[in-house]
């Protein structure tokens, strides 16, 4: 081999080093496709004990903002703490519309119809407070009012949430994405700490904290996590003006 040729090798092996071979899609590749499966996914949801196949829509996080103000932290950190009946119907109003955005085939409204169809209970309920809305409540004593409406309440509750229990927990997990999201792990700590590490960098608390989240989940870390060190500042602030208030003494 003469020094030329050592020499175009040596050129063409550095040359292939730095070239940059542009991705090119396979012939036929269909895009809607992929984005098709990025965005519906046929999941094993649980119905009442069995397990049906339901087409599921992946939400966004401006999507599960409109849903309503449901800071996922908090629901988790809060899962045991006993709340009253309003605050109960207000997350569970919220879950719903998480659920019926998420499912797609069959919809929610699908399943809400067939329920009531075939479902005799149910359906006897729903006309029962139907009735009991039309009563005229200004000819009712105040414990007659107050008899009526809490029946109306329990009526509500129970024909305003069709599907079972399973069911609806599963989907409104998947929907808010906790079963690939690691702020369960989370705890005050941690939000605290990443809280005073962002005032010392001018930055978010989301950053200062690793893991795999959502973007909803990066809102609610910073949410909380500012909650959290407000809170830890104003007990610093009342141990120094106690400690000041001693020593003036």
């Amino acid at each position: 081999m003469t020094q030329q040729q050592i020499t175009d090798q040596i050129k063409a092996e550095v040359a292939a080093q730095f070239t940059i071979n542009e991705p090119k899609p396979p012939e036929g590749y269909l895009p809607l496709e992929v984005i098709r499966g990025g965005m519906f996914h046929w999941e094993l949801v649980p119905f009442n004990g069995s397990q049906i196949w339901c087409q599921l829509r992946c939400l966004n996080a401006t999507q599960l903002n409109a849903c309503g103000a449901v800071t996922l932290i908090e629901a988790v950190k809060n899962k045991d703490e006993k709340m009253d009946m309003n605050k109960v119907i207000d997350i569970r109003n919220i879950q719903e519309k998480i659920v019926r955005d998420t499912l797609n085939n069959p919809t929610f409204e699908q399943l809400e119809t067939m329920i009531f169809k075939e479902d005799n209970v149910m359906a006897k309920y729903k006309k029962e407070l139907d009735e009991i809305e039309k009563i005229d409540k200004s000819t009712l004593t105040p414990e007659q009012k107050k008899e009526v409406e809490e029946h109306i309440e329990r009526l509500r509750l129970y024909t305003g949430f069709v599907l079972p229990e399973d069911t609806f927990a599963f989907l409104t997990s998947w929907g808010l994405g906790l079963d690939v999201s690691d702020i369960k792990k989370l705890n005050e700590d941690q939000l605290l700490e990443a809280a005073i590490l962002a005032t010392r960098g001018n930055d978010n608390p989301s950053d200062h904290i690793t893991g795999i989240f959502t973007d909803r989940d990066r809102e609610d870390i910073n949410k909380c996590a500012w909650a959290i060190h407000g809170d830890f500042m104003h007990r610093k602030q009342i141990e120094r003006d106690a400690f000041n208030k001693q020593r003036r003494a």
